[in-house]
């Protein structure tokens, strides 16, 4: 069996195998961009360039777009999280103080 790794980790050996195929490449990068992608864009990113540089194509499936703007609502994401637990934090303090 082979070893299980991080999802972005998987995807980057992927892109990495991926061959020179049209309909391949097509059907990977339409694979990533319906899945939803909560971390490690950037290697993603990077081993989709790689893919496309070794190929010789270019980013016809808008892939890099597409995960940049998922990195920017994961981070968005992220900050609500971490405020709102922060709030939750100054709450029980005020309340434990007074």
């Amino acid at each position: 069996m082979a070893e299980r790794l991080p999802f972005h980790r998987s995807i980057v050996d992927i892109l990495r195998e991926t061959p020179n195929n049209f309909d391949v490449i097509n059907f990977v990068a339409e694979l990533i961009k319906r899945t939803e992608i909560s971390e490690n864009h950037d290697a993603i990113i990077e081993a989709w360039r790689g893919l496309l540089d070794r190929t010789g194509r270019i980013d016809s499936s808008g892939l890099t777009c597409d995960l940049q703007i998922q990195k920017y609502e994961a981070g968005e994401e992220a900050e609500r999280k971490w405020k709102a637990e922060q709030e939750e934090i100054y709450e029980d303090a005020r309340e434990d103080c007074n």
